[in-house]
């Protein structure tokens, strides 16, 4: 017999609400889903599906993007450093232009050096081995603190690491010696967090961040954010344990602390430059950018990115992302004062700074999710909040759900041309037009557009000498405003100032600015001999008697490229043919429409946008040739 339900009383005349009882006898529709939710993102099954998306979107968001142009210049001073077996070079000794070193101190002798090690043993593709090397155990040192504090694998790990990813991309794709600071500042945090945990057992490792920090004072200039972290930590220890006159710790813990970052402070001397190294950094972070420093997008503010949109999608995601963190900290850290009615004076500060510090810079985004994770979980252990991280569950899993699917679909529509691990990286660099120049032994000095002078440091060094490159810093005062004074203004006006201050005989451009390459060319003392997908070579007219026949019978002609199925390259080269011609600008759209993915954001608008200006130009001719046949 089926069992009937207890009635619900319902008193119909009018009484009182104090006298009604409701039984909630079965669950409402949102309880249910809560619950179906909870059951999901704590099912095994559910969990480790989330860990293989973790695992694909991370990788579909670390590809080869080709803008990678500093590699080259660390390489070249890596060479240097090793050959000549010092730790000491002449930086202006790569350009042919003025150059001014004496407020730009560069300490990257020891990273510079690892990577040039690493790429004559393994090339490009050994380089991003180290790269994935010094993620993965970034992210293993997480997962390690984790289990210290008997927390389990759960959508809260997964949605974090998720997080941390996105924001760790806008910096971490890029080869260079900074990817060796990421892995010496996690070694750091941990190291930190890790003692905070077997305090008394475990002060003793604390005595490797004078080690740490004499390697990295050596190998990149963001030893001062290490060191800016250590300051806060200990400073936060004293103001805890003077509050809570706590002087067992001060004795077996602040005093090793103490001794060590002191130590890290004074070993830090150690270094080709000695305290001007350190001080030139403070110098840079106090002082107010000029116009040419604020051009480069690494010191671009990062609240500018807030708010969820595909366009320039990497800030957007990193901005966003570290804004999230943020705003899980405080909801975590609050729901602990009112716990414990405590606050954890040394991570508060930590957290307040870095937070601060990545949302204020591009190139300083990477602090604050390293923080936040070995944080978070101190946080959660320290209060008891592991409840409330269950609780929240099915939240994270949407957090990381969203996060993870929404990267890959970033990653289909923006970036059908990417490429990991090496492969193809040639297509970005201009390494056919450095080798026509070096095989016809062209006279310089050379004129270059500001990326490929990298590759052109690595690549034609001592022959031949940049006009300028990726460095920047050497170039303040005198070429980079020139760079940007001409590239701003394409006029008669800096022809004339750019070719009189400059006696250039040779021009290597990118086909990025290829109306840099146009402009050279309405002058007839300039004249076109080679080009490819990447870059052109012009040389001056007084050059041209001695080159042989073989060098002057450039092919202009479009079908070598029709295999290119990069949207980048292809949007360059059709930019440059309809400067050419028409005809020619067509047969690039058409290998465009042709080879370009179709998942590609934009594609029929860009489309459209070729069909306008080829029909533009077709009109334009036209309206010419009647002109002429009028006269």
């Amino acid at each position: 017999m089926t069992k009937i339900p207890k009635k619900i009383k319902n008193n119909n005349r009018g009484a009182s609400s104090n006298n009604r009882a409701v039984i909630h006898q079965y669950p409402s529709f949102m309880e249910f889903l809560i619950n179906l939710s909870r059951g999901i993102s704590e099912n095994s099954w559910a969990i480790w599906m989330s860990v293989v998306l973790l695992v694909v979107a991370t990788v579909a968001i670390f590809p080869v993007i080709g803008d990678d142009n500093d590699i080259w210049f660390h390489l070249a001073y890596g060479k240097q450093y090793i050959t000549h077996f010092t730790w000491r070079i002449d930086q202006t000794q790569f350009s042919w232009t003025p150059v001014d070193v004496s407020n730009w101190i560069y300490g990257t002798w020891l990273g510079s050096s690892l990577m040039y090690l690493v790429h004559e043993l393994g090339g490009i593709g050994g380089l991003y081995i180290m790269q994935w090397f010094i993620l993965i155990l970034t992210l293993l040192m997480m997962v390690q603190y984790a289990r210290l504090l008997k927390d389990r694998l759960d959508m809260f790990r997964l949605m974090s690491l998720m997080l941390i990813f996105i924001v760790l991309k806008l910096t971490q794709v890029y080869l260079k010696p900074q990817l060796i600071s990421t892995l010496l500042f996690s070694i750091t945090v941990f190291i930190y967090y890790f003692s905070i945990q077997l305090q008394y057992q475990k002060s003793r490792c604390y005595y490797l961040y004078p080690i740490i920090f004499l390697l990295w004072v050596n190998i990149h200039g963001e030893f001062m954010v290490g060191l800016a972290f250590l300051g806060l930590a200990l400073t936060g220890e004293l103001i805890a344990a003077a509050i809570d006159k706590n002087y067992d710790k001060f004795r077996h813990v602040l005093v090793p602390f103490g001794a060590s970052v002191v130590l890290s402070y004074v070993v830090i001397l150690i270094n080709p430059d000695g305290l001007k190294y350190p001080v030139s950094i403070l110098k840079m972070w106090v002082m107010q950018p000029d116009a040419a420093s604020q051009a480069n997008i690494s010191v671009q503010n990062m609240w500018h990115s807030v708010g969820f949109s595909a366009q320039n999608f990497n800030f957007v995601n990193a901005a966003d992302a570290i804004l999230l963190m943020g705003s899980i900290y405080v909801v975590f850290c609050l729901a602990a004062i009112y716990k414990t009615r405590r606050i954890n004076i040394p991570m508060l500060l930590i957290n307040i700074a870095f937070f601060y510090l990545s949302m204020n810079a591009a190139r300083a985004t990477l602090f604050f999710p390293i923080v936040w994770s070995y944080s978070m979980y101190t946080l959660m252990s320290e209060s008891n909040l592991w409840e409330i991280k269950q609780k929240l569950a099915p939240l994270f899993m949407g957090i990381f759900t969203f996060a993870a699917v929404y990267s890959l679909y970033l990653m289909l529509i923006t970036m059908p041309y990417a490429t990991w691990m090496g492969y193809r990286f040639d297509d970005y660099i201009p390494k056919k037009a450095v080798d026509f120049i070096k095989r016809y032994r062209l006279p310089g000095p050379v004129f270059n557009d500001y990326l490929h002078g990298g590759y052109m440091m690595w690549a034609m060094y001592p022959e031949y000498k940049v006009w300028i490159d990726p460095r920047s810093g050497p170039y303040i005062k005198e070429v980079l405003p020139d760079w940007l004074r001409i590239t701003g203004n394409l006029n008669d006006d800096n022809f004339k100032y750019l070719t009189t201050k400059y006696p250039f005989k040779i021009a290597l451009i990118g086909m990025w600015r290829c109306d840099v390459i146009f402009w050279l060319l309405k002058s007839p003392d300039w004249k076109l001999i080679y080009f490819d997908s990447t870059a052109a070579v012009l040389i001056h007219k007084s050059v041209i008697p001695g080159l042989p026949p073989a060098a002057l019978d450039a092919d202009v002609g479009t079908m070598r490229f029709v295999d290119i199925d990069n949207p980048t390259i292809l949007s360059n080269l059709f930019q440059f043919y309809i400067l050419v011609g028409p005809a020619y600008a067509r047969d690039i759209r058409n290998i465009f429409e042709h080879n370009v993915s179709n998942w590609l954001q934009g594609k029929k608008e860009k489309l459209a946008y070729m069909d306008a200006v080829i029909q533009q130009k077709e009109v334009e001719l036209l309206k010419k040739q009647q002109a002429a046949e009028g006269k």
